[in-house]
């Protein structure tokens, strides 16, 4: 099998099994004008053979920033912008699913006139300031105000389908809200939100429900997963992972990207193709042996024969990759021109003058 193979993923037919995962481009689209801008990046990413654009995340609510460039969707100006995203998306032929998330402890504080949402932020599952690494501080969620958020997942979800994107993916991963309820390290709660794993997993579950019954039957929807954190955290484990993906299942889930939570987002790696790759893949194996709804492997993927194994082995549906896209919008076209890929994964990409995403790495060695 081969990673242009056309692929079924949640009732869409991906003309391709190489997808861009999830990037934070960091502009608002807070009008036409920041659309169109984005615009641009996914016509380019169409163009050089993605088989679907996953969007960098978006706030459910303003609360769950976790910067102030981070896109929501939900004033008139902001689904303008989105659908001028979308339209010219189609128009190049491509297909868009829209991430939706909330980065609980893990966001920024804000000005307060930034702040339009329903909740005051930062907020989190459980405070935990004091701790060395990855604090998650912030205002402890009552049990109302974990309801208010869970309307605002099935809200915006519902807002990705009318701007008319193909597929809606709820972010479950990288140490944001959904990871920090799942996760025993920083889910210390002892209410019907903590404690047990039917407990932590209970509010991806009703973020699953409640955003299926927004987009309707029919409307492709899926998770970007957390599979396992650092060893050190002692905390999410595939043992339990799974067990709560299948229950997500149950509750709607359409297809599922397995990647990792919090630490565990191998950005700093140096990676190259035949080198360090796919280092997700042996868990999307595990997943895939257990689910039964595609599976989208993530994780350093640089080669064409590295994605066709990982295919034809059966460890996955489809494969996702991040950073290359950064560094060349045409990735899959340069795979088919039997070319590797010049990333070299040292998230210069995130280091850029106006903050925005893009390879600085590539525009210094072409100066």
């Amino acid at each position: 099998m081969s990673v242009f193979d056309p692929v079924e993923l949640g009732g869409l037919t991906l003309p391709s099994a190489l997808i861009r995962s999830a990037t934070a481009e960091r502009i608002s689209v807070e009008s036409v004008e920041e659309g169109e801008r984005l615009a641009a990046m996914y016509q380019a990413l169409i163009e050089g053979g993605a088989g679907l654009v996953i969007t960098g995340h978006i706030a459910v609510d303003a609360s769950g920033k976790v910067m102030d460039a981070m896109p929501q969707i939900r004033s008139e100006s902001q689904r303008a912008g989105w659908k001028r995203v979308v339209e010219r998306a189609h128009q190049a032929g491509g297909l868009i699913c829209g991430q939706i998330n909330h980065g609980g402890g893990r966001c920024y504080a804000m000005e307060p006139s930034l702040l339009k949402g329903r909740l005051a932020g930062p907020v989190c599952v459980s405070s935990l300031p004091d701790l060395p690494r990855d604090p998650l501080d912030g205002a402890v969620l009552t049990d109302g105000q974990i309801e208010q958020i869970i309307e605002a997942y099935a809200e915006t979800a519902l807002a990705v389908k009318e701007v008319g994107m193909d597929a809606v993916q709820i972010h479950g991963a990288h140490g944001y809200l959904g990871n920090q309820f799942l996760s025993p390290w920083s889910n210390r709660r002892t209410d019907r939100w903590g404690e047990t794993l039917e407990n932590r997993a209970r509010f991806l579950r009703e973020v699953v429900r409640a955003c299926r019954e927004s987009v309707g039957a029919d409307f492709p929807l899926g998770m970007k997963l957390a599979a396992i954190e650092d060893e050190d955290k002692k905390g999410w484990t595939p043992d339990e992972a799974i067990p709560a993906a299948q229950w997500f299942v149950s509750d709607g889930l359409d297809f599922i990207e397995i990647s990792g939570g919090f630490d565990r987002n191998l950005a700093d790696v140096r990676v190259r193709p035949d080198k360090g790759e796919a280092w997700y893949l042996p868990l999307a194996r595990r997943f895939k042996e257990a689910l039964n709804i595609p599976v989208i492997a993530v994780g350093g993927f640089r080669s064409l024969a590295v994605m066709n194994e990982a295919l034809d082995s059966g460890a996955c549906d489809a494969v996702s990759a991040s950073r290359p896209f950064i560094c060349e919008p045409d990735f899959p076209n340069r795979l088919r021109r039997g070319e590797n890929s010049a990333c070299g994964c040292r998230n210069l990409c995130l280091m850029t003058p106006d903050g925005v995403t893009r390879c600085v790495f590539k525009e210094r060695k072409n100066k």
